[in-house]
């Protein structure tokens, strides 16, 4: 049906360049005429926490995200969008045949302990497991208990349906990886959102896993999509790496003729029931929008709405987020003991790092061209940051990389001088999606629909903390948008 062209003064503003922002904008300017949307950058480049570094002799370091998987409708929306970009052929795939990809770790009392793979895997005891991973999941199938309150942490929740050593040893380290959190302080019900759904509705995780449907595709089955699917890929990344997908899109946007401006924060929201101020490097008048996108963490949100909505900016404020210190290095030669994505180290061993990720086994092909090497990047900080490292504006780079090679020489046996560092000190790069959380997002997507506030929320600071779905989800954001208003290009 042909839906209700809205005025041709219409006007749309995008909050944020990283991802979420840009992917949210490309979808609008499929919509809407793409000149009446304007996309604020604060910063001089886009793409957020999405960063990498291309050095002379063809090296690259991400300082950020360094893969993407593919996995549903959210892996298919990015697979899409780099078709869409022209970028299909810049794409690396990590193929099965990669077994040191596949490979995870645990570092736990001294030793690197591999994680199972694979159905045979199931019926193995491997250490830190005092017994084979089948027994457990028999034992989670028919497990009665039921969960005392609506949210728990993700501890509690592993600990109640697969025992203690799961909680201690899985999902401990996984929650550093993933959230560099605490598994004692996330919440099970909006960081593993299907997780928690498989027992409310089978009683049990695994059956759940076992038994709930797929979801339908909701994008095109593209060339690309076709190709990985029969290829299997596990994860991929793009030949320059993976902050060439967000300034792509930023080129793309600008030559539609969406007007991208850098360097040019918002400075305040004045929202009523049907248009937005949006205030922009000191502009007293403001500029008049029917709606607005925003892609920025919620804290800063927060600070934009207060004088109009203190209500909305305290519930924003409840969303916190870490900080995590990144050092990568290259070495000559082949340094690595073991082939392997990397390893994960629980919060209960005596160590200042999150995990160590070996770049080099995943992207052989972001080596430097010629002579052998090898790129590894150490993580640190996140939840435990001021506790083990102090202020965060103030610590030593020095001392970073210090703790980064004593991490690597007692960990893996690496005492070679670098060829290279990297050290990135990324600043409230991951939200943290506390127990209650998902009652916070309840208020706040409450008080925007009771107030009919023309605001979009989009990005990391609410559902998903993967590129994918941050992707994913502010596609269908800026079409839920158009759709509201009933827009039609």
């Amino acid at each position: 049906y042909m839906r209700n062209r809205m005025s041709r003064n219409s006007r749309f503003v995008v909050l944020g360049g990283g991802i979420a922002g840009l992917s949210a904008a490309w979808r609008l300017a499929k919509r809407v005429e793409p000149s009446s949307i304007t996309l604020l950058e604060s910063s001089h480049r886009v793409g957020g926490w999405i960063a990498s570094t291309r050095t002379e002799d063809g090296g690259v370091f991400e300082h950020g995200p360094r893969s993407l998987r593919l996995a549903g409708n959210a892996g298919r929306a990015a697979i899409c969008l780099v078709e869409e970009l022209g970028l299909g052929d810049q794409v690396l795939p990590v193929l099965p045949r990669n077994k040191g990809a596949r490979r995870r770790l645990i570092y736990g009392d001294g030793k690197m302990n591999e994680l199972m793979s694979g159905v045979a895997g199931l019926f193995r005891t491997v250490e830190p497991f005092s017994e084979p991973f089948a027994r457990v999941m028999m034992r989670e199938v028919t497990r009665k208990n039921s969960p005392v309150c609506e949210d728990e942490t993700v501890d509690q929740f592993c600990e109640r349906r697969f025992g203690r050593e799961v909680a201690h040893w899985l999902a401990d380290p996984f929650c550093r990886g993933i959230f560099a959190g605490s598994s004692k302080h996330l919440s099970m019900k909006s960081c593993f959102p299907n997780v928690y759904r498989y027992e409310r509705q089978y009683s049990s995780v695994i059956r759940g896993a076992i038994l709930s449907k797929k979801e339908k595709p909701r994008h095109r089955q593209s060339e690309l999509v076709k190709r990985s699917k029969h290829e299997a890929w596990m994860t991929w990344n793009l030949r320059h790496g993976l902050e060439s997908l967000p300034v792509a899109l930023a080129h793309a946007l600008e030559a539609r003729g969406v007007e991208v401006l850098r360097n040019r924060a918002c400075e305040r929201l004045d929202t009523s029931a049907n248009r937005v101020k949006v205030h922009v490097g000191g502009a007293d008048s403001g500029i008049e929008v029917d709606a607005v996108i925003s892609a920025i963490p919620a804290w800063k949100l927060s600070d934009l709405v207060m004088p109009s909505h203190p209500m909305l900016a305290s519930h924003l404020q409840k969303i916190s987020a870490v900080t995590v210190a990144l050092v990568s290095f290259e070495f000559d030669g082949k340094v690595l003991p073991t082939e392997a994505f990397g390893y994960l180290v629980p919060s209960h061993q005596p160590s200042k790092a999150l995990g160590v990720v070996f770049d080099s086994c995943s992207f052989p092909e972001h080596d430097r061209k010629g002579r052998p090497s090898t790129r590894l990047t150490v993580m640190m900080g996140g939840h435990w940051f001021t506790e083990l490292f102090g202020n965060r504006d103030s610590v030593a780079e020095g001392q970073l990389v210090a703790i980064a090679r004593e991490t690597i020489a007692d960990h893996l046996g690496i005492e070679a001088e670098p060829t290279r560092v990297f050290i990135r000190v990324q600043k409230d790069c991951i939200p943290q999606y506390a127990v209650g959380h998902h009652e916070t997002m309840n208020a706040i997507d409450q008080y925007i629909e009771d107030r009919s506030l023309p605001l979009t929320l989009v990005g990391s600071s609410y559902r998903t903390v993967a590129v994918n779905d941050i992707v994913d989800t502010a596609i269908q954001a800026a079409d839920q948008l158009c759709d509201k208003l009933a827009v039609n290009r």
